[in-house]
């Protein structure tokens, strides 16, 4: 004779419920650490994004405040000083003349001894001429500065951070540059400029038409950029030609 069934377990929440019960108290589901957990760190938030609000302001942001250009520096980790201070280098008075012989490929970088020319002409007429570039260009723009003839603290390669360079910038009464960086920040400064071309032409990297900015080239296309030589379009501007170009944006820019 087969023994009559049992009760059958208990099905639903209730059945959970008393499962729970028995193994003890359920976890949290908010994750809260509990009491012999360590204590959360603490994040630290950095400021960042102050060279983007500079260059639509024409300064820079420090505490909330917009800085003038000319206020801008960079600061050293620990230390109040200005990086121009601190190298025994001064800042260039505003309506320097800023020539950036480098550019991020050997296609876009016009000779130094031609730049050197530029720069030598240029003081002769009474301009203080700077040359800036990267930490890796400083080499460059020692030649430059050397063979124009130029006092070493007229190199300031390598020394400026990006405040410094902006409020350089801002504030210069010329730009020369090849087709790299600096030569956007006069365009957007509206400062008056001269930008040689090699591999690529101004079509869509180049200045506005306007009368405080001019585009040199002499390519016919679009040619290869990643070279280390300088582009045949590139040597075949002058010097003259520079000095002319800057003459005539010069002429078009208010004192």
């Amino acid at each position: 004779m087969r023994a009559a069934p049992g009760p059958r377990p208990a099905r639903g929440r209730g059945a959970r419920r008393g499962r729970r019960s028995a193994r003890g108290p359920a976890r949290q589901r908010t994750g809260a650490p509990g009491p012999a957990s360590a204590p959360p760190r603490r994040l630290r938030l950095r400021r960042g994004g102050a060279h983007r609000r500079a260059a639509r302001a024409g300064g820079g942001a420090r505490g909330g405040q917009v800085v003038p250009p000319g206020q801008i520096r960079r600061r050293r980790r620990g230390r109040g000083r200005p990086a121009a201070a601190a190298s025994g280098r001064r800042e260039p008075r505003p309506g320097a003349a800023v020539l950036h012989p480098g550019a991020g490929y050997g296609s876009k970088r016009w000779p130094p001894a031609r730049f050197a020319a530029v720069a030598r002409a240029l003081a002769a007429q009474g301009h203080e001429v700077v040359i800036t570039g990267t930490a890796a260009e400083r080499g460059l723009a020692a030649r430059v500065a050397a063979a124009a003839g130029l006092p070493e603290t007229a190199n300031l390669a390598g020394t400026t951070g990006i405040g410094s360079l902006l409020a350089l910038v801002h504030e210069a009464a010329l730009v020369i540059s090849g087709d790299t960086g600096v030569a956007h920040l006069a365009t957007a400064y509206e400062r008056p400029s001269v930008v040689l071309f090699g591999p690529a032409s101004p079509r869509i990297w180049g200045p506005p038409a306007k009368p405080c900015h001019v585009a040199l080239w002499h390519g016919t296309g679009e040619r290869e950029v990643l070279a280390d030589r300088p582009d045949p379009a590139l040597l075949r501007i002058t010097v003259p030609e520079v000095l002319a170009a800057a003459a005539r944006v010069l002429a078009a820019s208010p004192a």
